[in-house]
């Protein structure tokens, strides 16, 4: 929830009070908004942390977000 939801959600608030607008805030919103690189897996495996676990964090975040993106675009439109 934290990172596909709160943190666009403040990344927008955020930009939007330093007063950037148009095309500008929305790819960084929505940028914001993409879930975790597969790379975290990768990592945990190379420093032997828990793969099993950050692959299954990676797959996922990648699932949540096809339901997400669309409500930050939602949210950012109302705004």
């Amino acid at each position: 929830a934290v990172r596909l939801i709160i943190l666009p959600v403040i990344v927008l608030f955020a930009l939007k009070l330093a007063g950037v607008e148009g095309i500008a805030l929305g790819i960084c919103t929505v940028c914001a908004a993409m879930p975790a690189a597969a790379n975290t897996a990768i990592f945990a495996e190379i420093y032997d942390g828990d793969a099993p676990y950050a692959s299954r964090c990676v797959g996922i975040s990648t699932a949540l977000y096809i339901i997400t993106i669309p409500i930050i675009v939602l949210i950012m439109q109302t705004v």
